[in-house]
Parts: structure tokens; sequence; C-alpha cells
């Protein structure tokens, strides 16, 4: 349900894909990353990134981050930000929409 009916905010690292809920996220990459480990470990640098900052910033929102090619290379402090500013402009697109709307 998510996917279908979440919103989408890009970024150049990774997409957020948000839906009201009760704060649930998930990570995602595609398989142009590489082999599973080098998508595991891109999981594990965003799911890091996210512990220590994500949880302050999201509120109600689930969430999926999609990793794209680009960010699992990318420095952890550029994670960190992506995530900062997507996090952001996705609770502002959903505003004060609640599930039902």
């Amino acid at each position: 349900m998510l996917y279908s009916q979440g919103r989408r905010t890009n970024g150049a690292l990774c997409r957020l894909i948000t839906l009201p809920g009760t704060g649930d996220v998930g990570f995602a990459t595609a398989k142009k990353i590489g082999c599973i480990a080098a998508r595991n470990r891109a999981k594990r640098r965003f799911r890091e990134a996210w512990r220590t900052i994500g949880p302050a910033l999201n509120g109600k929102l689930d969430c999926v981050v999609s990793i794209q090619v680009e960010g699992a290379v990318a420095p952890m402090p550029q994670i960190k930000q992506e995530i900062v500013n997507l996090t952001q402009k996705a609770i502002g697109q959903w505003g004060g929409e609640s599930a039902c709307s």
C-alpha cells in the first residue's frame, strides 16, 4: 500500500516514499548497486544514518528509503543531510493530512 499510495520525495542519493502511519521505516535497493553484499552494505549505512537522526525528524510517517546507486558510495555526512532534507520535504507534503484523507 505504501508504494501505491505513498508520496515520493526524490534526492540525489535516495527516494523517500511516505504515508501517514506509525513511524515505521524500511530500506530498499536496486540490483544496479551490485552484488548482495554491496546492497546490504548500502542498507546498513542508510539504516545507521536513519537511526541517528530519522526518528527525531519523522514523527508519524511510514517510510521506505529507496537507495540509488549514488547513495551506495556516498559519504555518511552526505547521507545524513539527504535524509534530513527529504524527511522535511515529506513532512511538508503531508502537512496536516491524516491517513484517512
